[in-house]
């Protein structure tokens, strides 16, 4: 019985101790090696294919590798550059049309208090003029505090862009050069029994991103499509723009097509098209049924940890991380349980297991 608790005492020490290593590694490891791990990552997957196409082409590899993330960037700005434009001629022309949606919702406001008086008898003038004193109390408090913060940290933005700047070129480097060398680099990882234990357990790891990645990608597609698809039927201008933002926000933990939605129903009722504000509506039910019914059954199996599990990893990787926590929350959680699986001890969060 001592043997069995000084081991089971054992098993905590080592999961302890890993747990908390690995969480050092992330928070302060992970910022410098992280290019060189992405650039591991992409040219680990993608070589086979790689020298199957050198092999019938002659063309290098690197080449090849050279074009595939050249592609990629470009179709990843020009969506930005789309949306980026796009929102700028919507806030033009919100700025534009000030007084008429200012006067669209002020008589939607009187409408609702004429409807309020009539219905419990309250005072419709005082009402709507409490809310509009409010309103402009609200308005005057963005003026004061935030719109100067914004103008404030542009630069840090500026800094943080240049930044995203290094590590691309940086990553794009390392995959050449690691494209070119793979073979030998593999080849003596394989040969250390340390080193080839790790590569397994990354392999692994690649293999769970990978499914993480693919899937959240396919939410987005799904999610874009039924979007522009709904917001074209009920005739909303902007469909195309607002059915790829909210697809790409939806994808953002704790923020959802809701930010793009609900304005947009509210909206369409304001402006007295209550059918279109239920469509819309529905639309936004919609995109939470099919995000909630595809992300379980893409990710649960791939991963083998439960989507529950893989929220929290998401909600504390941003708290301890930030924004990057998005990203590395849930790879964190996917390194511990293979390292646990690598050491023998059960991971209390995997699915496949079960506790003796």
């Amino acid at each position: 019985m001592g043997v069995f608790r000084d081991n089971q005492q054992k098993k905590i020490a080592y999961g302890f101790l890993f747990t908390a290593g690995t969480l050092l590694a992330f928070r302060y490891l992970m910022p410098v090696a992280a290019p060189f791990l992405l650039s591991f990552f992409l040219v680990y997957l993608s070589y086979p294919m790689l020298a199957k196409l050198q092999k019938k082409t002659g063309i290098r590899k690197e080449i090849f590798l050279a074009a595939i993330l050249v592609l990629f960037v470009l179709l990843v700005a020009a969506v930005l550059v789309f949306l980026f434009r796009t929102g700028m001629e919507k806030l033009g022309n919100i700025g534009e049309n000030w007084n008429f949606f200012l006067g669209t919702a002020q008589n939607f406001l009187g409408d609702c208090c004429h409807y309020m008086e009539g219905r419990f008898g309250v005072d419709a003038g005082r009402m709507e003029e409490v809310i509009i004193q409010k309103m402009n109390v609200l308005i005057q408090q963005l003026q004061v505090n935030f719109f100067p913060k914004a103008a404030g940290v542009s630069w840090n933005y500026i800094e943080k862009v240049l930044a995203a700047g290094a590590f691309l070129g940086v990553g794009f480097i390392s995959c050449m050069l690691l494209c070119k060398d793979f073979e030998e680099i593999s080849g003596k990882l394989m040969g250390n029994p340390v080193s080839a234990r790790l590569l397994v357990m990354f392999e692994k790891i690649a293999g769970m991103v990978g499914v993480y990645v693919k899937s959240q990608l396919l939410i987005l597609m799904v999610i874009s499509i039924l979007c522009v698809t709904f917001l074209g039927i009920a005739g909303i201008q902007g469909a195309l723009f607002l059915g790829i933002l909210a697809g790409i926000l939806d994808a953002l933990p704790f923020i959802g097509t809701g930010i793009v939605l609900v304005p947009t129903a509210l909206w369409q009722l304001i402006s007295g098209h209550p059918k279109e504000a239920l469509l819309v509506a529905a639309l936004y039910l919609l995109c939470i049924g099919a995000r909630e019914f595809l992300e379980p059954k893409l990710m649960g199996k791939g991963l083998g940890i439960y989507p529950v599990v893989m929220l929290f990893g998401i909600y504390g990787g941003v708290k301890v991380f930030g924004l990057a926590g998005i990203i590395k929350g849930p790879l964190f959680l996917l390194v511990v349980k293979e390292g646990f699986a690598l050491l023998n001890l059960q991971f209390p969060i995997d699915k496949s297991e079960k506790f003796s």
